[in-house]
């Protein structure tokens, strides 16, 4: 069975997350999770689903930002099939806000059917954007929107939470010691303070994947702030390709996505599988945008 990280901190938000989460799974209401990516929203709804079921099997998750509108009717055909007598099944739909108008109204339909079809299922959904804001401008189903907000919950920032940050950096600090057996004491004074000082715009996802970079290509027995690469001298440092003639948005963000998916690639040995988890993505769309992206091995 998969071990499902905690929620550590020290902020209200933190503090206050477990007990939500242990309420929130005693109900049958559907549930609206509301914030930026990588600040925890998935985790809530795996560990919403392990309070009342044993383990992630008849743990359902759709990114709808990735798939496309046949793979998710796929899916949904597919839950419908499944036999929840004996287990609890939740539904997790990632980034909603992508899912498109008509798929909105066969969602809406799904659960419909999924509550007729058995009393054991939760549907909980994520988003990045308000879809409060999208419906009162015609691009979100206003009957879906009411259906799947019974209870709303906000994540904020990890900028915000500034006092969860070294936390949840010794969280996992241990828990990376552990999995790689690999003898490192602690962070460095100039780690720490670079974790406190850094805004962490990817949020946890951010932080995590700086602590793992920093055990793999770290020096015992302390890691320090250029192993996780959030050094102002750190020479890996991402940037954005200023030299190019073509300016516009999606030209320097190509450049920042190559450079970043080309950074997660390397710190994993160029394994697709590992950088796909690490991204919250499927290695079918990390394939795709090597190519698109031209990376190269």
């Amino acid at each position: 069975m998969a071990v499902i990280p905690e929620f550590v901190g020290e902020s209200n938000f933190s503090r206050n997350i477990v007990g939500i989460i242990k309420s929130v799974s005693k109900s049958k209401a559907s549930v609206l999770l509301e914030g930026e990516m990588g600040t925890g929203k998935r985790l809530y709804a795996q560990k919403v689903h392990c309070e009342s079921a044993c383990g992630l099997k008849t743990f359902f998750e759709l990114n709808c930002r990735i798939l496309k509108d046949i793979e998710i009717h796929y899916i949904l055909e597919k839950i419908l099939n499944t036999d929840f007598t004996e287990n609890r099944c939740t539904v997790f739909v990632n980034n909603i806000e992508y899912l498109s108008l008509p798929m909105q109204i066969e969602f809406l339909d799904f659960t419909k059917k999924l509550q007729a079809k058995t009393e054991n299922a939760k549907i909980i959904s994520s988003c990045c954007k308000s879809l409060d804001e999208m419906k009162k401008k015609e691009l979100f189903n206003t009957d879906l929107y009411f259906q799947l907000s019974v209870v709303k919950l906000n994540f904020p920032p990890l900028r915000q939470r500034q006092e969860d940050i070294i936390p949840i950096a010794n969280y996992y600090f241990e828990k990376f010691k552990k999995d790689s057996g690999f003898f490192f004491t602690q962070f460095s004074e100039k780690a720490i303070a670079a974790l406190k000082q850094k805004p962490w715009y990817g949020n946890c996802d951010e932080l995590i994947n700086a602590i793992q970079r920093g055990f793999i290509v770290g020096k015992k027995p302390e890691i320090s702030d250029i192993d996780m690469a959030i050094s102002n001298n750190s020479s890996e440092q991402l940037q954005v390709n200023d030299s190019e003639d073509d300016k516009t948005l999606k030209t320097a963000m190509d450049s920042f996505k190559k450079a970043y998916i080309t950074k997660i690639l390397k710190e994993n040995n160029w394994n697709q599988t590992k950088t796909a988890k690490i991204l919250g993505i499927q290695r079918t769309y990390v394939i795709k945008l090597i190519n698109e992206l031209d990376i190269r091995f």
